[in-house]
């Protein structure tokens, strides 16, 4: 499964994950998942709970979802997870991926059972990123930590634009 998901980004195809998904393309990986067949170049933690996360849009984010640079959208948070860019190594197509790129920065996340908000949290510090873009090969991955289809109808563009994206439509 995961080693045909490989073979078809690298070959030009694209990838979208949210939450779990996001777990799935790094090197961390998700309840079992190899880390041998990452597809992004970054680390991920996550925190435990459900509640609300509040991100920034950064310049490259800006670019893909047609939003302005800076603004603040709120997003359903559910066990999510938080990246820290890095390069790393798919091992399965024996590949280097570059440090993912932020697409948008965790202002602060909110659940039933955690509360991290910057400037203070040194886990919000360690891994900021609440949505990347990558690429490996001749295809582009796009992932978030939180639910943007879970967010209500403004946060839909983001998956559109993203979908749009990692299939070089945009």
């Amino acid at each position: 499964g995961a080693a045909a998901v490989n073979r078809f980004i690298h070959g030009g195809g694209g990838y979208l994950g949210t939450c779990s998904g996001a777990f799935m393309a790094v090197a961390t990986g998700y309840n079992g998942a190899v880390g041998a067949k990452r597809m992004i170049g970054a680390q991920a933690s996550w925190v435990p709970g459900v509640g609300t996360s509040v991100a920034r849009v950064t310049s490259e984010g800006a670019k893909i979802f047609g939003l302005p640079d800076g603004d603040l959208l709120e997003l359903y948070f559910a066990n999510g997870t938080l990246l820290s860019p890095q390069p790393d190594r798919n091992e399965v197509l024996h590949v280097d991926l570059a440090a993912c790129t932020p697409l948008l920065q965790y202002e602060s996340i909110i659940t039933d059972q955690a509360k991290h908000q910057l400037p203070g949290s040194g886990h919000l510090r360690q891994y900021p990123v609440a949505a990347a873009a990558g690429s490996m090969g001749k295809g582009r991955v796009v992932v978030f930590g939180p639910h943007p289809e879970a967010s209500g109808i403004e946060c839909v563009g983001l998956l559109k634009r993203s979908l749009l994206w990692a299939c070089r439509k945009i």
